[in-house]
């Protein structure tokens, strides 16, 4: 897979004409996007590469790959009502080192 789904993704790329953002994923599996704050803010089209595969014995194959251009208003949309302040506070929860793992999943109340 490494080398066929690199050059896969660098293929993408050259012939989108905007960012791409790329994953590779085992098919059945959620797509990880990675920091939600830096997701959040995105405000540009970009093309998300997505490459599905399945393990073959000691191999990668792809069995889908679909590469949607997303529109801002598109992407903001499906967010919901989540907004940046969610985020940002989500965010300071997960990296606050005082807390236990026990008490990070506990809501706190305002």
């Amino acid at each position: 897979m490494k080398l066929r789904g690199r050059l896969l993704f660098f293929v993408c790329a050259l012939a989108a004409g905007a960012p791409v953002n790329p994953k590779a994923v085992k098919y059945g599996t959620s797509v990880d996007l990675g920091d939600a704050l830096r997701q959040f803010d995105t405000a540009e089209p970009f093309i998300l590469v997505l490459g599905f595969w399945r393990q073959e014995v000691d191999e990668k194959i792809f069995v889908n790959l679909v590469a949607p251009r997303i529109e801002p208003a598109v992407w903001k949309n499906l967010w919901g009502a989540v907004t940046r302040a969610d985020l940002e506070k989500l965010d300071a929860v997960i990296k606050d080192r005082s807390l236990t793992p026990k008490r990070r999943a506990r809501p706190r109340r305002e």
